[in-house]
């Protein structure tokens, strides 16, 4: 429901929060919608397709010239991901997982990661490590759910990786 996510980013707004969106696909609505976004995350494909650019940094500009986003980031699979932000490209390596049992999940948790990121305050670099290394060790376990990280767990994993 496009007009309900634009009521609910602007009252986010108006009580000072961060809005961000996990986008899949294009829906009617759109691009009235994303205005209201401050950090946009999609996938790669779908950046390059709102866009209209197969080039990755050129998509990303873009939306962000059209959009207004504080931050656009696209995830990138096993390369990590990319994002734009106040006109400097951020790239952020993938890790390798502990164990690779599935991938199912990778991308929410690579999203849930960088919320989570931006609620500890942690820069926007450290924020994509964060999610990346969520996004890893979700690959863990089978399903979408069984392999998000602990805090800890995400915390030994960060102090114990070089990516």
């Amino acid at each position: 429901d496009t007009k309900a996510a634009i009521q609910a980013a602007q009252w986010a707004h108006e009580a000072g929060m961060i809005v961000t969106i996990d986008l899949d696909t294009v829906y009617p609505g759109i691009d009235e919608l994303l205005p209201h976004v401050d950090c946009l995350i999609t996938s790669q494909g779908l950046a390059n397709e709102l866009a209209g650019s197969m080039e990755e940094r050129a998509a990303l500009q873009t939306l962000n010239q059209r959009y207004g986003c504080y931050l656009v980031a696209m995830t990138q699979g096993s390369r990590g991901a990319l994002a734009f932000v106040e006109g400097q490209f951020i790239a952020s390596s993938a890790f390798r997982p502990p164990v690779l049992r599935d991938t199912t999940g990778a991308g929410d948790a690579f999203r849930a990661g960088f919320i989570y990121g931006l609620c500890k305050g942690l820069s926007i670099e450290e924020t994509m490590r964060a999610a990346n290394a969520v996004a890893a060790l979700q690959c863990r376990e089978m399903g979408a759910r069984d392999g998000l990280p602990t805090e800890k767990e995400l915390a030994d994993f960060l102090s114990q990786s070089n990516g």
